[in-house]
């Protein structure tokens, strides 16, 4: 454990997973609720979908 800078709470989580894919870190769900001027703003100010920016 201590030669890869892993915690022994990593490799327990990891044992009990079926494969060794990464995953996201992003939450499964969001906890923010937008206003309705709010949602406005970014949808107007958002690029249509499927256009890359750059």
């Amino acid at each position: 454990m201590k030669r890869h800078s892993v915690s022994k709470a990593t490799i327990i989580k990891w044992h009990k997973r079926e494969d060794v894919e990464d995953r996201s870190h992003r939450a499964h769900t969001l906890h923010t609720t937008l206003s309705a001027a709010q949602e406005l703003i970014v949808v107007e100010t958002a690029p249509p979908a499927g256009v890359a920016s750059g």
